[in-house]
């Protein structure tokens, strides 16, 4: 039987800190609607914040790429 597949559990609606709780350490890449990369950087197993805190509001696309995992997600700060 397959096991079962771990994805990362990512806050979308943020005021200031994405909250990316990862099953496994990963990569991420952040960028703006247009596809300009904001931020890169690496996160390890568990909780991590990413802080939004000075970038305008509106909408941000947050990729993850992790050994068996490349998930996208949709951001959208406050």
């Amino acid at each position: 039987a397959a096991g079962k597949i771990q994805v990362f559990n990512i806050s979308t609606l943020v005021q200031n800190d994405i909250v990316i709780n990862g099953p496994a350490p990963y990569q991420y890449a952040l960028m703006d609607m247009n596809g300009r990369i904001i931020s890169r950087g690496n996160g390890t197993k568990g909780f991590n914040n990413l802080s939004l805190q000075n970038k305008p509001s509106g909408m941000y696309v947050l990729q993850i790429i992790s050994d068996h995992i490349k998930q996208t997600e949709r951001i959208i700060k406050q």
